[in-house]
């Protein structure tokens, strides 16, 4: 629009120089004096468009600048690379990762800062993001300044600009987080060997009773933990038992205690065994009950062992009695006998004649002998 209006004025200063002859006259007078108002106004829109321009480019330059900031103190590292994998830009933080600015007179290639072994897989990467693949990530290992392995995330965005391909990539830093993993992998293979040799059995269920885990020591019941799958606790459980159970698993999940519970569990063959079982509660981020671990204990042996040691019990506490009983009866016995074997003896002294002496004779052999039966009675029960 201004430089429309430009060539208006240029057309009327030509104008009025075509006649010069006339420029005196009241209408060229006329026309100069809006010529120069013309003039002025234009010089007011130029000022203004001037200081617009003024304006547009402090704020670019500022963008610019904030830019700028926000890539070189970005957490992440920020690379762009062509089409021949050279580095053309880099951050303050990718250049920490390499120890130097990677970026001078002579292009950085990126693929000489990753491990060999993740070259192939880069390179797939790569070929999938100028097929079309607008953003793509993959991780990776680079090699640091000090020759360390960094375990990174690349996240990548491919963009054309003058029939050339830049790849943008963000480098995020993932170590910790591999190392934390490798932590929590091992845990869980100590966990699992811990699992695996336990002769008892882990089962995890959630609170209605529905099977989530069984490790593998199920084997003593004869099972595989793939049977489990799907499966409820109670399915299991002796039909004279399930009602017990039942009540108690929900009584322990409502007032928050665990309880130890016995009851008889099915086996692959068809029949029950004994067994006990204690849980545990875990819980969500909201304290609510989520899964509750059991340990269950075939207890088969314990139950035998325990229904001996009563039998064992009751046996001594019947031949106790047999002893206390032959004793005191023994001893009931002896004492008349005493009495009568001491009349006996003072019936010698009196006067007898041959067949009363005989019939004492007979007593008083009769009560020796069975004093001596008495004797060893209580000698055997003692």
């Amino acid at each position: 629009m201004a430089n429309a209006k430009k060539d208006i004025i240029k057309n009327q200063i030509h104008q009025i120089l075509l006649n010069k002859e006339k420029m005196l006259s009241e209408v060229y007078t006329k026309s100069l004096e809006q010529l120069v108002e013309d003039l002025k106004i234009y010089q007011y829109e130029l000022e203004f468009q001037n200081d617009e321009l003024l304006r547009i480019q402090q704020e670019l330059e500022r963008s610019q600048q904030e830019y700028q900031d926000l890539f070189h103190e970005a957490p992440l590292g920020y690379l762009i690379i062509n089409d021949q994998h050279h580095i053309v830009q880099s951050n303050s933080n990718a250049n920490q990762y390499f120890g130097f600015n990677i970026v001078g007179e002579k292009q950085v290639d990126f693929r000489k800062f990753i491990k060999p072994e993740y070259q192939d897989a880069y390179h797939v990467f790569y070929q999938r993001l100028q097929k079309g693949h607008k953003s793509d990530e993959i991780e990776l290992e680079l090699i640091t300044h000090q020759q360390q392995a960094l375990h990174v995330c690349l996240t990548a965005r491919m963009k054309i600009k003058e029939q050339r391909h830049l790849c943008y990539l963000a480098i995020n830093d993932i170590s910790r987080r591999k190392i934390a993993e490798q932590q929590v992998r091992l845990k869980r293979q100590e966990m699992m060997a811990i699992t695996d040799s336990m002769t008892e059995m882990i089962v995890v269920s959630d609170p209605q009773g529905l099977i989530q885990y069984v490790s593998p020591s199920c084997r003593m019941l004869g099972f595989t933990p793939t049977y489990f799958e799907g499966k409820n606790l109670f399915a299991l459980i002796h039909a004279e038992d399930a009602s017990r159970v039942k009540n108690s698993f929900y009584n322990a999940i409502q007032e928050d205690i665990s309880n130890i519970i016995r009851f008889r569990t099915l086996t692959s063959k068809g029949d029950y065994i004994w067994v006990e079982t204690s849980g545990n509660y875990i819980r969500n981020e909201h304290h609510e009950i989520e899964k509750i671990v059991f340990v269950v204990r075939d207890i088969s042996l314990v139950l035998e062992k325990e229904m001996l040691e009563k039998e064992i019990e009751i046996k001594k506490n019947t031949l106790h009695f047999k002893q206390k009983f032959l004793a005191s009866l023994s001893h009931e016995i002896r004492t008349p006998l005493t009495g009568v074997i001491g009349m006996v003896e003072l019936m010698e002294k009196t006067p007898l004649d041959s067949r009363q002496t005989d019939f004492v004779n007979t007593i008083k052999n009769s009560s020796e002998s069975l004093r001596e039966i008495i004797d060893q009675v209580l000698d055997y029960s003692k």
